[in-house]
């Protein structure tokens, strides 16, 4: 896939751009669990649901097809993405109430986003309508993600919590919440991240390849 040079960073690019050598670390290890993940399913297509400025598709891109889209309710992240992606497609939308059509791609990816949502069912639900096979989601795994912030000094005065994320999993009640909605099929950490993949609760769609029963 075809880059374009980056434009001013945003606070999002300067999160994954810190040069804290331990956090540079933690979100290398991270995104090599998502690319383990993300390989071994040979997606045609690809969704980055709340794709920011397109950070993830840049530290994905060797495990990622051709065809990539994404969306994000910035517009101004949605036009930084572009230019920096111009072969893959992007748009302004909700992921809540997405204007996808239902089963439209192989894999649909959500990092780092459930956190920020006041109604994360309802984007769940969402994500697992316009998948036709598999969903990879991540959020961070508490209350080791505030501890790690708080013992590097940031967001103090809220005791590690970014006043922008307004709900807190651990291990198990992240399980708990997808298992409500869809089937996980695998469950992993990465300190101090919680990464899933899972599958519709309805099955694949007619016509595609299922992935592996869903490990309990």
């Amino acid at each position: 896939m075809r880059t374009a040079e980056k434009t001013t960073r945003t606070s999002n690019q300067q999160k994954f751009q810190t040069k804290n050598v331990l956090a540079q670390g933690a979100i290398r290890r991270f995104f090599r669990t998502v690319s383990e993940l993300v390989e071994p399913l040979a997606p045609d297509n690809v969704l980055d649901a709340g794709c920011g400025e397109g950070e993830d598709i840049a530290r994905l891109i060797h495990a990622l097809p051709d065809q990539v889209e994404g969306f994000d309710i910035d517009e101004r992240c949605v036009k930084l993405a572009s230019h920096r992606f111009p072969d893959a497609r992007f748009r302004v939308d909700d992921i809540c109430r997405s204007s996808y059509e239902t089963g439209r791609f192989d894999l649909v990816l959500a990092l780092e986003v459930l956190e920020h949502l006041e109604e994360p069912d309802v984007a769940l639900c969402e994500l697992s309508r316009i998948t036709r096979r598999d969903i990879i989601v991540s959020v961070p795994n508490e209350p080791w993600f505030r501890v790690s912030n708080f013992l590097g000094g940031a967001f103090v005065s809220t005791w590690g919590n970014p006043p922008d994320h307004c709900q807190h999993w651990s291990r198990a009640t992240f399980r708990e919440f997808l298992e409500r909605r869809v089937d996980v099929v695998e469950l992993r950490s990465s300190f101090p991240w919680l990464i899933a993949r899972c599958v519709p609760r309805n099955g694949t769609a007619p016509g595609t390849k299922p992935g592996p029963t869903p490990a309990r």
